[in-house]
């Protein structure tokens, strides 16, 4: 990493993230993004984020999109969505949709299911759910719990959680036990 090779230093920003050495992990995501690591690049991005150094964020995930990085698309969405600024953040979804980013279809279901537009948000889980997307099918389940349609829920739950999605197993749980059903709880 310190004979400049781009891989090297991206993977220990990668290491000192997971360590929350965050300093130390901007600093070497900085070295491999000055030489175009698109991944490097992104993860600058969501750093500059969680330190609340907006303006810093959307110019990294920004130059990430420029050169190719299309998770990055899905993180400047994720970042105005969190910033209140909706209409921005359903442009970038809608990008990252079109790239068929599940994690997209999922978040804009989200915004939907927020408005209150249950047709819309349920169009967006299920997209996202035929696509594998777990806490889509989780979201998904708890629109038709919410809607008293308990079998369709209870469908959705057992897909979600026999892939592995932790939520969905308590959901799964719960409905069980409201069901009265405590031995399959």
């Amino acid at each position: 990493a310190e004979q400049g090779f781009d891989k090297s230093q991206y993977n220990l920003g990668i290491l000192y993230s997971k360590n929350k050495n965050m300093e130390a992990a901007k600093k070497w995501y900085e070295k491999a993004a000055k030489q175009e690591h698109l991944d490097a690049m992104n993860n600058l991005g969501i750093v500059y984020q969680k330190n609340g150094e907006i303006k810093t964020a959307i110019k990294w995930y920004e130059e990430a999109i420029k050169k190719g990085n299309t998770i990055a698309i899905y993180n400047l969405g994720l970042l105005h969505d969190e910033e209140g600024k909706k209409e921005e953040a359903k442009k970038w979804y809608e990008k990252a949709i079109s790239l068929g980013d599940t994690s997209a279809m999922n978040r804009l279901g989200l915004m939907y299911d927020k408005e209150g537009n249950l047709d819309e948000a349920k169009k967006w889980y299920m997209r996202s759910a035929r696509l594998e997307n777990t806490l889509a099918m989780n979201n998904l389940g708890t629109v038709y719990e919410n809607e008293g349609n308990l079998e369709e829920a209870k469908k959705w739950y057992e897909r979600a959680a026999n892939l592995g999605e932790a939520i969905a197993m308590s959901n799964l749980g719960n409905l069980y036990k409201e069901k009265g059903n405590v031995k399959e709880a």
